[in-house]
């Protein structure tokens, strides 16, 4: 009897340690594969790598920490969907809807989120090494000690949105509309900001090392050493 227990013991350790493995809902699963029409549904730690979801219907759904390598997401509406830890890395979420998504410390090496909506999605800790961000859209989004080293976000509309504490190495936001934006503590080394709106942004505390603005608008903002940017800001801070 004791063995016995021994073994049912074992197997429930062995249960809990691999359960997490095939936590998604088998039925969700296959709607969401095959009809691509799966809302609120639990996808978590699903293997769709490589998947052709593009239009996708997976708004509130649980995917955390679902394998989406290089999955195509083209268009897709994951509006206030869960992806906190998911791998994404080389995805294609081109025109992909994020608004009120949540993104924390999931894997973006690559993905191409060109045109996204992110209004209110939150990217913090999240690892977006050489993304695509071009036109990015949507305000109140968060990239709180996100890593967008060498990603490109030229054109981008992110008014209001929170990069304090992130790590801007060589990150491109050429023409890009921040205004309103917070850059507290952010380390922005070799960035490039030419032409960008930054009215009323914070800069406190953060590195700037041979960031370009050229013809960046800097009114209102909130220099590195807490002063106000005054009228005539253009291209650099005028105290």
């Amino acid at each position: 009897m004791r063995g016995f227990k021994g073994v049912v013991l074992l197997l429930g350790v062995c249960w809990a340690v691999y359960a997490p493995l095939w936590a998604f809902d088998n039925d969700h699963y296959s709607d969401a594969k095959f009809q691509k029409s799966c809302q609120k549904c639990d996808l978590s730690n699903a293997p769709l790598q490589f998947e052709n979801l593009a239009g996708a219907v997976l708004g509130g759904s649980n995917i955390q920490a679902a394998n989406l390598e290089s999955a195509n997401l083209e268009g897709a509406d994951l509006r206030g969907a869960d992806l906190r830890g998911a791998n994404l890395a080389n995805a294609n979420l081109r025109g992909a809807l994020l608004q009120g998504a949540k993104l924390e410390g999931a894997q973006l090496e690559e993905a191409d989120l060109e045109g996204a909506e992110v209004s209110g999605a939150s990217f913090a800790k999240a690892h977006l090494k050489l993304a695509n961000l071009i036109s990015l859209k949507g305000e109140g989004a968060s990239f709180n000690g996100a890593d967008l080293t060498l990603a490109r976000a030229e054109r981008a509309h992110l008014q209001k949105a929170d990069f304090r504490k992130a790590r801007l190495f060589w990150t491109k936001f050429d023409l890009s509309n921040l205004a309103g934006s917070n850059f507290e503590s952010a380390v922005l080394e070799e960035a490039s900001f030419n032409g960008a709106n930054l009215k009323e942004t914070r800069f406190n505390g953060a590195q700037l090392v041979a960031t370009s603005i050229h013809a960046a608008q800097f009114l209102g903002a909130t220099w590195t050493d807490g002063q106000l940017c005054k009228k005539g800001s253009i291209g650099f801070c005028q105290k």
